[in-house]
């Protein structure tokens, strides 16, 4: 069951791969030929990976010349049913020379630029009990990527240097009653509902650089209801991808009275309290271990 559930996320790196494939290998054809081609070659890598039941789109648009391939309706089932991700579209642009490399040639090509996106796009957990909807997503990239990352191994990412851009705009978290009971200790006195529409993200900003033994944290930044802030950070880590040493800070404008209410009976035992109006949060964890926070 996991097996085949973990396929179907992989499938859709090997529907860019072929995709990219398709259309370095047809440059010189008009892109409704490349778009018959990647058709016929996508459905039959998602049947032979026995996923026919489980994966679903309704149209290919490819744009040889910019490299840009968009893919629309597309659901992707777990063996189970469970409806896991549906978008009205997905897209990608890249460079087609060198996602075709990468296709014919997975152990030396890479990518050093791209874009990927999705517009009214729902995510599911197996068990439902969590469900996101974001009206648009998007992640440009620059740098080295390799074979390894797309096989998901995240510790090639730190392998060379690499930086990512990530946008969200307009997201709904929902939760059931079963998972809001797990957290039934924090949300006590709150409204359900009130808690709920705060969860509303109406943008999420994330840009962030990797490189041989860290992460820098350029700038994060999110506006929701429950939480509007912006801050920077940067991580040192070993081999392991173990956390060495940790540096932040976080420039809170607004905070809920529902959050603020929850989590302040943890920051109390800790010996810290919430200012009133806007504050600022700077941790710091050195190569010894001993976590300093600061709230002002």
């Amino acid at each position: 069951m996991a097996g085949k559930t973990g396929r179907i996320f992989t499938t859709i790196i090997i529907i860019i791969l072929i995709i990219g494939g398709i259309a370095y290998a047809l440059l010189h054809i008009a892109n409704k030929k490349a778009e018959e081609e990647a058709r016929v070659q996508l459905d039959t890598t998602i049947s032979n990976n026995g996923l026919t039941d489980y994966v679903s789109y309704e149209n290919i648009d490819i744009d040889i010349a910019s490299g840009k391939v968009k893919i629309t309706q597309v659901e992707f089932k777990s063996p189970e049913g469970v409806l896991l991700l549906l978008a009205d579209e997905l897209y990608l642009d890249v460079s087609t020379a060198e996602v075709a490399s990468l296709a014919m040639n997975p152990e030396t090509g890479t990518l050093s630029r791209g874009q990927f996106g999705a517009s009214n796009l729902t995510l599911s957990t197996m068990d439902r009990s969590f469900t996101t909807e974001i009206s648009s997503f998007e992640i440009d990239f620059n740098g080295d990527l390799d074979q390894r990352v797309f096989e998901g191994d995240i510790s090639a990412l730190f392998q060379d240097e690499n930086s990512f851009k990530i946008d969200i705009d307009n997201a709904l978290l929902n939760f059931d009653e079963a998972l809001i009971a797990e957290f039934e200790f924090f949300l006590e006195g709150m409204d359900f509902e009130a808690f709920t529409n705060e969860l509303a993200v109406k943008s999420f900003t994330l840009d962030l650089e990797t490189a041989p033994g860290g992460l820098k944290l350029n700038s994060i930044a999110m506006d929701s209801g429950m939480l509007e802030a912006a801050g920077s950070g940067t991580l040192i880590l070993n081999e392991m991808m173990g956390i060495v040493s940790a540096v932040g800070q976080l420039k809170v404008d607004k905070i809920s009275s529902g959050l603020k209410e929850s989590i302040s009976p943890v920051l109390e035992l800790m010996g810290y309290s919430i200012p009133e109006g806007p504050f600022n949060v700077i941790f710091k964890l050195p190569e010894d271990g001993t976590f300093e926070l600061f709230i002002n």
